[in-house]
């Protein structure tokens, strides 16, 4: 937009859409370009920050031997239910 448009836009005089300009050039939410002679101006957020890339990786919480030892303690448990004789489950 020029500054024009934004006095219109905002209801401000020059004096004040240059020091709302400022502020948002030093916050760097605004860019300024000439088309044609004309500076135009336009919303210009920081592009967000990349995430951090992690060295090593991330190791996770359990480790393979613990992981196989549940594996098979759930493989007990589900031996042994198979072998108990529940007849058919009611609500009382």
């Amino acid at each position: 937009m020029r500054s024009t448009q934004i006095e219109a836009v905002l209801g401000k005089t020059r004096l004040g859409v240059r020091g709302i300009l400022d502020a948002l050039f030093a916050a760097e939410l605004v860019a300024r370009a000439s088309v044609s002679g004309v500076w135009l101006y336009r919303f210009a957020p920081p592009a967000p920050e990349a995430e951090a890339v992690l060295e090593q990786p991330v190791s996770f919480a359990f480790s393979p031997e613990v992981l196989g030892e549940y594996d098979a303690a759930n493989a007990d448990i589900d031996r042994l239910l198979g072998q108990m004789d529940v007849g058919p489950v009611t609500s009382e």
